[in-house]
């Protein structure tokens, strides 16, 4: 019962950290944030079990298409999404700046990716789920503007991905699954029904609604690093 007390206390202390980071050095905070995800979503998503170089050219490829593709397709959407941020305007246009050159790298990660399993497996390239993925993400998150891309490739693919990896991994049925997960699932629905009479009733305007997505956004840190730990 220590451990448990003990993890749960890091586990929360973790994003109420990251939170008052965030909110005193958004610029430095931010783009952390923004290496974790793509790091995040490459390792939660990575589906390869062969040589080690291929499964590190899909964890790169993967992570980098999803967080830095939206930065250079769609940039004025993105440049409100991240002032929304409380980054500073300077400071996106660095990160846009480097991000041009990481398209670049994506382009020679994915050319090597094709080149070491066209070496493998010869004509049965097309066949591969991970380059159906990746066409799959660079078509959605090129055609559809950031946030109907992220959530998207969120809910569909990055969340059910991750179900299904921990249905495995505590060994549940699928039942199981959606039992366990349901009194999240209601406390979310309540959550957002209670917040949207709240606010109409009571006529209260939402100006921190910044500070709320950022508190979202910090809450998933702890998740983040738990399971790159437990992927790993």
């Amino acid at each position: 019962k220590k451990d448990v007390f003990f993890f749960l206390l890091i586990y929360l202390l973790i994003p109420l950290l990251f939170f008052l980071l965030w909110i005193n050095s958004p610029n430095l905070i931010f783009l952390t944030f923004l290496i974790l995800s793509i790091f995040h979503f490459g390792i939660s998503d990575c589906i390869s079990s062969k040589s080690k170089i291929d499964k590190f050219l899909e964890i790169i490829i993967r992570g980098m298409i999803v967080i830095c593709l939206p930065i250079e397709l769609h940039f004025s959407e993105t440049l409100e999404i991240f002032k929304f941020l409380l980054v500073d305007e300077q400071f996106i246009f660095l990160i846009r700046n480097y991000n041009q050159i990481l398209i670049y790298f994506i382009l020679i990660f994915f050319l090597i990716w094709l080149f070491v399993n066209f070496k493998k497996n010869h004509f049965q390239i097309m066949k591969n789920r991970v380059l159906i993925e990746f066409l799959g993400l660079f078509f959605c998150f090129w055609y559809f503007t950031p946030l109907i891309s992220f959530f998207i490739y969120f809910c569909f693919l990055h969340s059910v991905r991750h179900l299904i990896s921990e249905k495995k991994f505590l060994k549940l049925s699928t039942l199981e699954l959606i039992i366990k997960t349901l009194p999240f699932t209601f406390l979310v629905i309540l959550t957002l029904i209670s917040s949207f009479f709240f606010l109409t009733i009571f006529q209260i305007e939402f100006e921190y609604l910044n500070y709320l997505i950022i508190g979202l956004a910090s809450l998933t840190v702890s998740h983040i690093l738990l399971v790159n730990f437990t992927k790993n």
